[in-house]
């Protein structure tokens, strides 16, 4: 949430910070849903930015995670809507058995989510259909629709650009990570405990 019209301010419930890689077939493999000193946990993750001018800005991330804390920090170069980060870099700095690293930074703003997704889990043996809802309000997010034809109903929060759910279906819990690709509206989906690759939901009815 914007504090005033210098800066920028996200609660740590907020903020997930996905650590991954991309996989030969092209898809991204996630290796941690925090930074070095949270142990695999969410929800240590402040993030504070100051505008510099109308279109730059500076941030801290201050991250007090299970294994120690620890602040990185970067700059963002918005466009003249603000609806994208066209440029920006990041610095981590050595923490809690990390190495330092740095790199550069990209985004692009979201609308809630809202809309039917089709696609298929563990290497297209199951068949899944659903809707997703954001109520921009909260953030909350509602999960509906049909695993294998069976009924599946989620709920949780919308957190950036992906969102966490869990609920009933398939005879047994579900506990959801998507992450959202915006160029192809739709959503990388992984379990949430483990983070293995489930699958991908594509714009549309059709698994």
């Amino acid at each position: 949430m914007k504090d005033s019209a210098d800066t920028l301010f996200a609660a740590p419930a907020n903020v997930l910070a996905l650590q991954q890689t991309t996989a030969l077939n092209g898809e991204l493999v996630l290796d941690s849903v925090g930074f070095a000193c949270d142990n695999d946990m969410v929800g240590n993750n402040a993030f504070n930015a100051t505008f510099t001018t109308n279109t730059t800005a500076t941030f801290t991330i201050t991250d007090n995670g299970a294994l120690g804390s620890e602040s990185p920090t970067g700059s963002l170069v918005f466009n003249s809507e603000g609806t994208q980060v066209t440029a920006g870099s990041y610095s981590v700095p050595p923490a809690c058995g990390a190495s330092q690293d740095s790199g550069s930074v990209t985004g692009t703003k979201i609308a809630p989510f809202n809309g039917s997704y089709g696609g298929t889990f563990n290497s297209g043996t199951d068949a899944v259909v659903v809707t997703v809802t954001e109520d921009p309000s909260n953030y909350a997010v509602q999960v509906f629709g049909t695993y294998n034809g069976a009924p599946v109903s989620l709920s949780g929060r919308a957190i950036g650009g992906t969102f966490l759910a869990s609920g009933s279906g398939v005879t047994r819990p579900l506990s959801l990570l998507g992450v959202y690709d915006p160029a192809a509206n739709g959503f990388l989906v992984y379990g949430a405990a483990t983070l293995d690759f489930l699958g991908r939901l594509s714009a549309g009815t059709k698994p």
